[in-house]
């Protein structure tokens, strides 16, 4: 049986991603399609602004037979364990093959960056830029250009779409999965582009409009369009609001016990809270060549849930369905007795589950920045496309 494998985030779901499904569908004509998808920030620690529940639903829609979450302490962290995580959740569902946007679609080339990326030489170089003074990215990057000359791996080594294509690769290794990988090259806008040029536009774009309260007809699917984006624009400075009134309430030695919370950050945040008045200053100066704009933010939210160090550095998942259609149920019941055990249907009963635990307080935290009432959600089975009941 060939079982698809997608590692999404879809914030939100646009026509790029629906035209992604379409091509690895085409490619590898699976009987299945398990889609993971992040659940309520990205990997960035950006703030999703549809709930995952109705994003399940989409799925469901366009293509997906299975949704499995990628939790909050699976997700909000560094590229690495981010695909460590979803790709140990892809290997314990069976999947044969998994695709993934990219830049760059030629897969030797992205197994040979991953072959640079893992190499002993690779790694001392990358330590020695980062104590010149220079940003893990840039000296990730002046590593490479000393391991080899290709122009076109050099070009597309920092582009963010190759750089999680390369850890899915790393991942698979580091489990020894056997598994065939299927880049789809990336099409329209690109990852960062804010400025739209074609129907296929990138969901940074797509979340500017939001905000701004413009049309979105021409990029995202109809129900999309009518979401009831909540909060949207005030996400950001409750973010910044509660990160005050942490360090207010905290002393800084409480905070360094924190997930992420390294090499000083936690004195350059506070120091900066008091110099600014507002979430976008207060991005603006904390961020430097040591402190990267997303570290910052993932971090961030580790503070605000309190999430403790002695999670960091580790793979936290579990294996959590969101929804599935009749396909998907007859296929997780084809499944090994173990690995049926182990998929949640429903937290409702689950305690002392530290991935649970912490996926319970995110959910409360993405309510109180979008003013929504997803908590509940949380409580009840997963979504049902079909005639076919979950139990």
């Amino acid at each position: 049986m060939k079982v698809l494998g997608l590692i999404m985030e879809i914030n939100p779901l646009h026509n790029g991603h629906i035209y992604f499904i379409n091509q690895a569908k085409a490619l590898t004509s699976p009987d299945i399609t398990i889609i993971i998808m992040s659940s309520s920030f990205t990997m960035r620690g950006e703030t999703m602004i549809m709930d995952k529940f109705s994003r399940t639903k989409l799925l469901l829609e366009k293509g997906a037979d299975l949704v499995f979450e990628l939790p909050f302490l699976s997700t909000v962290n560094s590229a690495d364990l981010f695909g460590l995580n979803s790709v140990s959740i892809l290997r314990d569902l069976n999947v044969t093959d998994i695709s993934f946007g990219a830049e760059l679609r030629n897969i030797e080339k992205l197994k040979l960056i991953s072959n640079y990326l893992t190499s002993k030489e690779f790694n001392t170089e990358i330590q020695r830029f980062i104590k010149l003074g220079n940003s893990y990215a840039t000296s990730a990057l002046k590593a490479l250009t000393l391991l080899t000359d290709d122009a076109e791996i050099i070009n597309n080594f920092s582009l963010p779409n190759n750089t999680l294509a390369v850890q899915y690769i790393n991942a698979a290794k580091k489990l020894n999965y056997p598994i065939n990988f299927f880049p789809i090259k990336r099409i329209g806008n690109n990852y960062y582009d804010k400025t739209i040029t074609s129907k296929i536009a990138s969901a940074t774009a797509i979340r500017e409009l939001i905000k701004n309260k413009e049309p979105l007809n021409k990029f995202v699917p109809d129900e999309v369009a009518a979401y009831p984006f909540k909060g949207v624009n005030l996400s950001e400075e409750k973010i910044y609001n509660f990160l005050k009134f942490i360090f207010i309430n905290k002393k800084i030695d409480e905070i360094t016990n924190i997930y992420g919370v390294d090499e000083g950050i936690e004195n350059r945040i506070s120091t900066i809270l008091n110099e600014t008045s507002n979430y976008s200053s207060f991005m603006e100066k904390v961020v430097s060549k040591r402190y990267s704009y997303y570290r910052i933010q993932r971090t961030i939210l580790h503070i605000l849930l309190n999430t403790p160090k002695n999670l960091q550095s580790k793979s936290n998942y579990y294996l959590r369905m969101l929804g599935c259609n009749d396909t998907g149920l007859e296929y997780i019941n084809s499944l090994p007795k173990e690995t049926k055990k182990a998929i949640i249907t429903s937290v409702k009963n689950l305690q002392n589950n530290i991935v649970v635990d912490y996926e319970i307080k995110a959910t409360k935290l993405y309510d109180l920045l979008t003013n929504s009432q997803t908590i509940l959600e949380e409580y009840k089975i997963p979504i049902k496309k079909g005639d076919k009941y979950v139990n």
